[in-house]
């Protein structure tokens, strides 16, 4: 039996200018600071505890290129939990990007507008652990302003269809 109890708490600061902010949260054993600008953000995230959890993410771009990333680590263990990485261009009729996630490779492109009510698809896995590569291939079409079709093929043979109303 113990006598201590947790009542949570969150204590918010703001440092606010015309074109950015930074933001430090502490709730229950845990400290979140986050600064945001037009073109970059920062985050971080520990726990206040003998062996802390430790998250960093920032990403920077404008419009067109993007680039971020996150890591993990746990303390206790001294072990990474998460380590990721991306880049990505942006025009008005596709995007593409680039992602590296825990030894994984994913490629895509999506969506690539055909005509205003076609768009096309398609996303390539690299597994650098296990050499596998997987393929997926997909089409949305609207019939209508409230009324969109969705398909997509994978190489393994699974597809799937659905149809969107609002």
């Amino acid at each position: 039996m113990t006598t201590h109890s947790l009542i949570p708490t969150e204590m918010s600061i703001n440092f606010c200018t015309p074109e950015s902010y930074l933001t430090c949260v502490s709730v229950i054993f845990q400290l979140d600071v986050q600064y945001v600008h037009p073109h970059a953000m920062l985050h971080s995230s520990i726990g206040l505890n003998p062996t802390p959890l430790l998250d960093l993410s920032a990403n920077i771009g404008s419009q067109t290129v993007c680039l971020g990333g996150e890591i993990g680590f746990k303390t206790a263990s001294s072990l990474l939990t998460k380590y990721n990485a991306g880049v990505g261009f942006n025009k008005p009729d596709f995007s593409a990007a680039l992602m590296l996630i825990k030894g994984r490779v994913y490629e895509g492109l999506t969506p690539h507008t055909v005509n205003p009510t076609t768009s096309v698809g398609a996303e390539l896995i690299r597994h650098f652990s296990s050499h596998d590569n997987s393929f997926t291939i997909g089409s949305s079409y609207s019939l209508d302003p409230f009324t969109t079709v969705k398909a997509r093929l994978s190489n393994n043979g699974k597809a799937g269809m659905v149809v969107q109303s609002e």
